[in-house]
């Protein structure tokens, strides 16, 4: 299978949130990695709650690249578990190293940091929040942090090639790749001049830009127009909008029509739900709100990820492109 990116082009659309969202009810292992070049560890300090080990991630792989070690190695001694946030929320007990699953990896030498689960994906609460069981048989997902300093993200372009061979070669463990690219640098550089990773775009099977359904995102996304043109000329990977918040106001039919590009996903909008996953809040209280878990952002988060996850096996040529769904089933049938 190949890599997903996430990006936006202007502003902050919700790309981390997004692809957190994705991560967690993604229908394969999956890795999300943190190549945020405005490093800020959302993540660790937002859904996570601090918990999970300090220092590592990308600049650990960069010094283990210098040193001519093996990066996919270092890679997984690098992962941070990511439970569900039901998970989370009925544990208050931090972080710890333990060794990742048995199961026969050969480049699986080492361990990931978790937070330990707690409960078997019952409602004990009360609270209407029943499936921290992973949809499709309890997948694993795991974080690679990203950058520790401001000035790290143009040292590591070196690493990219590298890193994006490793990343790939995660299919042959049955694990998927969810590349966090925060909004895509401004100025000349990179893959088609957008400022994005040139090796790593190369070996990525989609390029999502996510974008809101308003207009100041939207404004955002048309100034950079030429940009996207370009990288959509110059890669193969299949680009398109993962789009937040369709009708509000304007539809995925009239933003797909404006700006030519397909509409891979749908999220919906609800800032409430989603701060569960940008901030951590129900969290660290122990107390997620009232039927979050079966709620239209969670269920469009589940259905987008399965269109996405659709697509990539489409790309790679696994599947009959009649059995994709339409993107935005999920988001407009969930109630």
């Amino acid at each position: 299978m190949a890599v997903l990116l996430l990006t936006s082009a202007a502003g902050a659309p919700g790309v981390t949130s997004t692809a957190l969202g994705l991560a967690l009810w993604w229908p394969r292992e999956v890795v999300l990695v943190d190549a945020d070049p405005h490093p800020c560890h959302a993540v660790e300090a937002g859904y996570l709650g601090g918990r999970g080990r300090a220092g590592g991630g990308l600049p650990e792989l960069a010094r283990v690249h210098r040193q001519g070690g093996d990066l996919t190695a270092a890679l997984w001694s690098q992962l941070i578990d990511l439970p569900r946030p039901e998970d989370l929320a009925r544990s208050s007990r931090p972080a710890f190293s333990r060794p990742v699953s048995s199961r026969t990896v050969s480049s699986r030498t080492a361990g990931t940091a978790a937070v330990e689960p707690i409960g078997e994906g019952v409602d004990r609460d009360g609270d209407g929040n029943s499936e921290a069981a992973r949809d499709g048989g309890g997948e694993p997902a795991h974080l690679l942090p990203g950058f520790g300093h401001p000035a790290q993200p143009s040292l590591f372009q070196a690493v990219w090639p590298a890193l994006s061979t490793s990343l790939v070669e995660l299919d042959q463990a049955g694990v998927d790749v969810i590349v966090d690219l925060g909004r895509a640098p401004s100025g000349a550089g990179g893959a088609a001049g957008i400022g994005l990773p040139g090796d790593l775009v190369a070996r990525s099977g989609l390029l999502a830009l996510v974008v809101r359904a308003g207009l100041r995102s939207l404004a955002g996304l048309s100034l950079h127009r030429d940009r996207i043109d370009a990288l959509v000329a110059g890669t193969t990977a299949t680009v398109g909008l993962v789009l937040i918040g369709a009708g509000h106001p304007y539809s995925a039919h009239e933003i797909r029509r404006q700006f030519g590009l397909p509409v891979l996903a749908e999220v919906a909008e609800d800032p409430r739900a989603a701060a569960v996953l940008s901030d951590g809040v129900g969290i660290t209280s122990g107390s997620l709100p009232r039927g979050w878990g079966r709620g239209r952002y969670v269920s469009s988060l589940r259905h987008g990820a399965s269109v996405l996850h659709r697509q990539m096996a489409r790309h790679a040529g696994l599947v009959d492109p009649e059995l994709l769904e339409e993107p935005g089933a999920g988001a407009e049938e969930a109630t």
